[in-house]
């Protein structure tokens, strides 16, 4: 996968001079033959030294990680490792790094077989928050083989997401809609993460279009455009080679302005002036750049953009960014989804919604995908320029929903939230879907309207809130999430609740 990072896991034992090692060393062994079969293409390396309370093994430990390119570090307590010499690690370590340890699973032979791992990790990891370390620590830190190598594969997650920050550009281009509140944020709080921002204009992207005229890669390109959307009209045909003269042209963008950077994420213009000078809506083009790994937010929404390169890191695959948009009307509601079974999940009104975008969601999370002109801008742009969007229904299945953005009172904040996508087709414009969260409109008002969050959410394919909420907390960011029917918000009116119940 493109434009993230590779990780490889460099797994660290620690053990006591006054313990055997054996043990040690067969927790270890089982735990790279476990891992190494059950995620075979995720890359894992079996450090050889122990550390345990020589200073000097930490040293030589990291020595080996280093030889051998690893970018993170599972630390594994197999029995009562050092106390001290973990946060040594974490310190030393130029890279995430997550602590766990095997659980007691011997019974027979205490005397011999006993593992004194929890007594042992607890004292290490007071160790670490005296020097104020950071280090990942999943919320069952203990367990057995299997267990450990399962929390090693969501830290792999983490550990993308984290190195690609680190390395990351955001190339915005044009300025943000002075009438569309929801992207102007101050970017400041990006840079304090290590994130680099460069601005460009509209002109300056349209003076390099405009170089790129005749270009002899746009007809393979606008090839597999047609292929990819099985249209062969001639006015049709017309038209991608416009937007594969665009996509040839942000993709040398990228190539030329990234720097010293690794990856990118972008956040773009698309209206109101776009289409009147580039001849087109850029959004299909926009989706298939994302699908490509380098997301592209709408309506130069920064924050956007940087949440879906994360959910791009957490997930391994291609993501889009919709309008929390509209209510599910009640017929709707009562004809598709009232007392129907969702692989194992019925949902109330309040539950359900509409997600929506004018047509940037690429085609492979579309059930079809039509190309067509741009529905709003059309009505006073006319049709000859606004084709480029994609209209289509989301294909149904599990979905995160996310959203880091700068908070009222200063600070970085985010949302998480866990639902389904239901296989509800409506008659409407767009990329659509029909999107099912638990407790959805009390989630609305006592978070996203409650805390100041702007209608564009980032749609991540699969259940990923775990993964999320851990990475947010690693970075110190503030992060909400829906609480169930029986829990109140702390700006809940209680007694509006007490009555509802």
């Amino acid at each position: 996968m493109g434009n993230v990072p590779n990780v490889k896991i460099g797994l660290i034992a620690g053990g006591r001079d006054w313990l055997p090692d054996a043990l040690v060393i067969k927790s270890r062994e089982k735990i790279i033959s476990i891992f190494r079969d059950m995620y075979p293409d995720m890359e894992i390396h079996e450090c050889p030294v122990i550390i345990n309370d020589n200073e000097l093994n930490v040293k030589r430990a990291l020595k080996d990680v280093y030889k051998a390119e690893c970018n993170a570090l599972c630390l594994l307590y197999a029995n009562y490792g050092p106390e001290l010499m973990a946060r040594q690690v974490i310190e030393s370590f130029e890279g995430p790094v997550m602590f766990i340890g095997i659980a007691d699973n011997e019974s027979e032979n205490l005397m011999a077989n006993r593992l004194d791992t929890l007594s042992g990790y607890i004292n290490a990891n007071y160790g670490i928050g005296l020097y104020n370390s950071k280090a990942y620590i999943p919320m069952r830190p203990i367990g057995d083989e299997i267990h450990c190598v399962k929390q090693m594969q969501k830290f792999y997650s983490i550990a993308r997401a984290l190195l690609g920050i680190n390395e990351l550009k955001v190339m915005s281009i044009g300025p943000r809609p002075s009438n569309y509140a929801g992207t102007n944020a101050d970017n400041a709080l990006l840079r304090e993460f290590g994130i680099d921002i460069v601005e460009f204009s509209e002109l300056e992207l349209l003076s390099s279009y405009s170089r790129h005229n005749g270009d002899a890669r746009i007809k393979s390109i606008a090839e597999q455009m047609r292929t990819d959307l099985g249209v062969d009209d001639q006015d049709t045909l017309m038209k991608l080679d416009k937007m594969a003269q665009l996509e040839i042209t942000i993709s040398d963008w990228v190539r030329v302005n990234k720097g010293n950077r690794k990856y990118v994420t972008m956040a773009a213009s698309c209206w109101p002036s776009f289409p009147s000078y580039f001849g087109i809506s850029p959004c299909y083009v926009w989706g298939r750049m994302t699908a490509n790994n380098i997301p592209i937010s709408c309506e130069v929404d920064i924050y956007g953009a940087v949440s879906e390169y994360i959910g791009q890191c957490i997930s391994g695959n291609s993501v889009t960014l919709l309008d929390i948009n509209n209510n599910i009307p009640d017929k709707i509601y009562k004809d598709f989804i009232y007392e129907k079974d969702f692989g194992g999940h019925k949902y109330k009104i309040g539950d359900v919604f509409i997600g929506y975008h004018c047509g940037v969601t690429s085609s492979n999370m579309l059930v079809s995908a039509q190309l067509e002109c741009h529905y709003i801008n059309k009505n006073y742009l006319g049709t000859d320029n606004t084709y480029g969007v994609l209209f289509g229904q989301i294909v149904s299945g599990d979905v995160t929903l996310f959203r880091i953005q700068p908070s009222k009172t200063g600070g970085l904040q985010a949302y998480v939230i866990q639902g389904q996508i239901l296989p509800v087709s409506l008659e409407t414009y767009g990329g659509y879907g029909v999107f099912a969260v638990r407790e959805m409109d009390r989630f609305v008002r006592n978070v996203i309207i409650e805390h100041y969050f702007p209608n564009h959410t980032v749609v991540i394919r699969g259940h990923f809130g775990s993964e999320i909420m851990s990475l947010m907390k690693m970075m110190g960011i503030k992060v909400y999430y829906n609480y169930p029917s029986n829990m109140l918000y702390e700006s809940e009116n209680a007694f509006e609740f007490i009555e509802e119940l």
